[in-house]
């Protein structure tokens, strides 16, 4: 679509933006002041100030995008930085990215800079992350005898009878850059861009399963690209906009809906035989607060966007994302304030009234768009506003898993790890039970591990290596409120180091110079999460889609909602998508009400 205002083109995720939401830059003060006048001309009364409650990248994306069409915007951040759980850190040289670590839906990216009237590439390098997207370590092959992976007598392999098993343990020249078969060890399948190897690999694990590999791809991508067009990208009003037949029955021609909303795990096993092939595929689940025997067959297109699209890295960590997003927010003249809790949210006659700072201080605003989680943001809100038992009722929602997250400076590079690890149990169901206490792990936990010196030098010294471990356990909701997490923090981090040993993985105690960890306990008074769940509320049947909480209050009048708890969901593109969605649906429900209209 072209656009009246600069004769361009804009897309956004292979959409043409509406010609009224030009993207095109007006941060110079002259034109912010037309902007404003333009509102006070078209009611006196109109709200042009905005508060933004949390700074995270959905709150950055509206604050940039209200500015940017002549609001006056105040975005106040709890901590010390802005960018919510999108952080990079770095410690004596040794980088981490705290949050998000693996960059997908690249395109989403670019179009939510465009948007903003800015370009991705002003501002962060990406490229792809090579050789795999993953390489998958399976704890039944770490036993001597393959055979007895269930019995509970076997007795690990150390690293060097592992390094030594058939001459196919990946050493220090080919395992940070190659997924060949000679320098994979036999227990790891990787989860490789080429689909030709892809293909090979799996059909040495199963005869046939590279033909069944090839379809069940091709129906994954079609799930992405019809999910994301009329699922995920959209903002639905009401069940009827959702239901309109008209829209939904061309749509089963072009997927299968038993394959859509049937369990994944059971749809995988109509495909392939071998367990390792299934988990392979649907360990992404995670992702979403769900596991695969508990999620939809619709998060194939989980693994389908890391296989085609590719998994990418922004140089210098994702902290670069979020910096440059506060620097188009800044353009625009927003105004960040950081350290500044907001400890109440006061409305009167059931619309927002302002914000009171944990000092004092208040903040009039009839607009607020809040960055928390849902529950929580209700949970600010005064005794006026009525929204206690909505509270309530989406705090006792399913939330993902809590993440004991350990960030290692290792003084050696571990040679064995690729960019994008993840260690499965043998114990294929029952690990995805997750650990209350430490009497509940399994020998072998599931964990993810994130190591991208072999991606961006930067990230370590020369000679050492940054890894953060993610180690999914229950949630406080789980755990009945107990906060204390110490015995699994411990116990944790002894099993992930037995798992490292038993796989070949050369990273012992000693190796590791200085530790950082954050438990669900920091997760939730850092970023405002329910329960501590690191991921948000779960993506389950009951809550995708409409069945999220929506981007407005229908209690509160001028409160909003952004961020991975409202819709469409968790993970960085699906939040910027919602931010759109968010800032969309502010401004079209002031212009209906006359208080705004689009500069041009």
């Amino acid at each position: 679509m072209t656009c009246a205002t600069c004769h361009k083109t804009h897309i956004y995720m292979k959409q043409a933006l509406p010609v009224s939401r030009c993207a095109r830059p007006r941060g110079s003060p002259a034109s912010k002041l037309v902007a404003r006048a333009r509102h006070t001309a078209a009611t006196p009364s109109a709200p042009s100030k905005c508060v933004v409650l949390g700074g995270g990248i959905g709150g950055l994306v509206v604050a940039a995008k209200l500015a940017q069409e002549g609001y006056n915007v105040t975005l106040l951040e709890q901590n010390a930085e802005v960018g919510g759980r999108c952080q990079s850190i770095t410690i004596d040289g040794y980088r981490f990215d705290t949050g998000p670590s693996l960059l997908l839906l690249p395109q989403v990216y670019r179009g939510t800079f465009q948007w903003l009237g800015s370009k991705l590439d002003n501002h962060v390098q990406i490229i792809k992350v090579e050789p795999a997207a993953y390489r998958v370590f399976f704890a039944d092959g770490y036993r001597t005898d393959s055979s007895s992976t269930t019995s509970s007598n076997s007795t690990p392999q150390g690293p060097a009878s592992i390094a030594s098993s058939n001459g196919r343990h990946a050493d220090s020249s080919t395992a940070g850059g190659s997924s060949s078969s000679s320098s994979r060890p036999h227990f790891c399948l990787d989860l490789m861009h080429d689909v030709e190897a892809m293909v090979q690999q799996l059909e040495q694990v199963e005869p046939g399963a590279g033909t069944e590999y090839l379809a069940w791809l091709s129906e994954a991508r079609q799930a992405l690209v019809v999910g994301t067009d009329n699922f995920i990208a959209k903002d639905w009003k009401n069940v009827w906009e959702f239901l309109d037949l008209s829209r939904l029955l061309p749509l089963l021609g072009k997927v299968n809906p038993a394959e859509m909303l049937g369990n994944h795990h059971a749809r995988l096993a109509r495909r392939f035989k071998s367990p390792r092939i299934r988990a392979l595929l649907s360990f992404q689940d995670l992702y979403v607060g769900l596991s695969p025997y508990t999620a939809p067959g619709v998060f194939s297109l989980l693994a389908a966007t890391e296989i085609t699209d590719g998994v990418h890295y922004p140089l210098g960590g994702f902290g670069k994302v979020k910096e440059g997003l506060l620097g188009i927010a800044k353009q625009h003249g927003v105004n960040v304030r950081v350290s500044a809790r907001v400890e109440r949210i006061i409305t009167a006659n059931a619309a927002v009234a302002g914000v009171q700072l944990d000092g004092g201080e208040q903040l009039p605003t009839q607009l607020l768009i809040t960055n928390r989680d849902v529950s929580m943001a209700y949970g600010l809100c005064d005794a006026s506003s009525g929204v206690q038992q909505k509270r309530k009722q989406l705090a006792a929602k399913e939330y993902s898993a809590g993440v004991i997250a350990y960030y290692w400076c290792v003084s050696k590079r571990v040679d064995q790890l690729l960019h994008h690890n993840v260690f499965l149990s043998d114990k294929y169901k029952a690990s995805w039970t997750r650990a209350k206490t430490q009497d509940d792990f399994q020998q072998y936990p599931n964990f993810y591990v994130h190591a991208p010196a072999r991606t961006d030098p930067s990230a370590a010294p020369p000679g050492g290596d940054s890894i953060m471990v993610l180690l999914p356990v229950a949630n406080l909701q789980e755990r009945a409120g107990a906060g204390n997490y110490q015995a699994l923090v411990t116990m944790g981090k002894q099993l992930v180091l037995n798992t490292f040993a038993a796989a070949g993985v050369d990273v012992q105690a000693p190796d590791i110079v200085h530790e950082t960890v954050r438990e669900p306990m920091d997760w939730g008074e850092l970023y405002g999460l329910e329960h501590g769940a690191a991921f948000g509320m779960s993506h389950g049947l009951s809550q995708l889609a409409l069945l999220r909480p929506p981007v407005k209050c229908d209690q509160v009048e001028g409160l909003y909602f952004v961020g991975a708890s409202t819709r469409p969901g968790n993970g960085v593109p699906l939040v910027m998508m919602g931010a759109r969605a968010t800032a969309e649906r502010v401004l079209a429900d002031s212009s209906a009400a006359g208080k705004w209209q689009p500069v041009l």
